[in-house]
């Protein structure tokens, strides 16, 4: 123990006093339990048995508990009958960082891989958890608790950083918990109903109904009977496939190859493909995600 003045040890027993007292409510160091459950500067002053003290300021680093995150979602742009091409995947064009870290996403996660660790990856997806304790319309930006990045295989599945098991991410769910998915040039969804877990494991499937997304039949398409998907071509991220997709984002890119936002159909290539048998199809659609 450091008292003031920089002496140490001093007389036991020892006292603890964190501020502000609502901070940490048992006094023992080895175990204190906080609240709020939030990362916060405390104060601590320990006095031994004679009355010689020292305060400190105390960084005390929550980290919310670990959930894992069962979820379905298909892309209009590589699907084809049954499920989603891999063709980025296969030429070598996703990038092995997240790539959300760009507007409108400003995502600051470290997910990365050294090598693309399943050849079923067809691309990265955003993956943002809010919580209210209303219903989905409540769910707005200002409720989200956690965000994380992850592949979606070709069968819809979205997956860790393995490359196989499912999504987990920190988060604290006290109230209805949303999903909401985010990919670079598809529209965002939502969960239209509170996701619920069985066994410690958060399952939603998107692809099954139109109902599943919040604002329906608005909110994705249907891409072949009884299967649904996010809606191509909103390839700037501003929540609407407009002219601006076409203009700023395909007529600037057309004729180049890679991992472009204007590859509509997520082949590699930006054609006229992307423009007439996705963009042009879709100018009507804006994501339902609530602001």
């Amino acid at each position: 123990t450091q008292l003031n003045g920089g002496a140490t040890g001093g007389t036991s027993p020892y006292s603890y006093l964190w501020s502000p007292s609502t901070g940490l409510s048992n006094p023992a160091i080895a175990n204190p339990v906080a609240s709020p459950a939030i990362t916060t500067t405390y104060t601590l002053t320990v006095t031994d048995n004679v009355g010689c003290y020292s305060t400190d300021p105390v960084t005390v680093t929550l980290n919310a508990p670990l959930i894992s995150l069962n979820l379905k979602i298909y892309l209009e742009g590589p699907f084809g009958t049954t499920e989603m091409g891999t063709l980025l995947n296969s030429t070598g064009n996703i990038p092995l960082q997240q790539p959300y870290g760009l507007s409108p996403w400003f995502y600051t996660g470290t997910e990365s891989v050294t090598a693309l660790p399943n050849a079923n990856i067809t691309d990265w997806v955003l993956v943002e958890l809010r919580q209210t304790s209303g219903a989905a319309g409540t769910a707005t930006s200002g409720t989200r608790i956690a965000r994380k990045a992850g592949f979606v295989l070709k069968n819809g599945t979205v997956v860790d950083m393995d490359g196989s098991g499912v999504l987990q991410m920190n988060a604290n769910v006290t109230q209805n918990l949303y999903v909401v998915i985010w990919h670079r040039n598809h529209l965002g969804i939502m969960s239209s109903n509170p996701v619920t877990q069985t066994g410690g494991v958060y399952t939603y499937d998107f692809t099954n109904s139109s109902a599943k997304a919040y604002g329906g039949t608005a909110a994705q398409k249907q891409l072949a009977t009884g299967i649904w998907g996010m809606v191509a071509g909103d390839g700037n991220g501003d929540k609407a496939v407009n002219a601006t997709d076409k203009s700023a984002v395909w007529g600037i890119m057309v004729g180049n190859t890679g991992y472009l936002s204007g590859d509509f159909n997520m082949n590699s290539q930006v054609n006229n493909q992307d423009k007439n048998d996705k963009w042009l199809l879709n100018t009507t659609y804006q994501s339902q995600v609530p602001n």
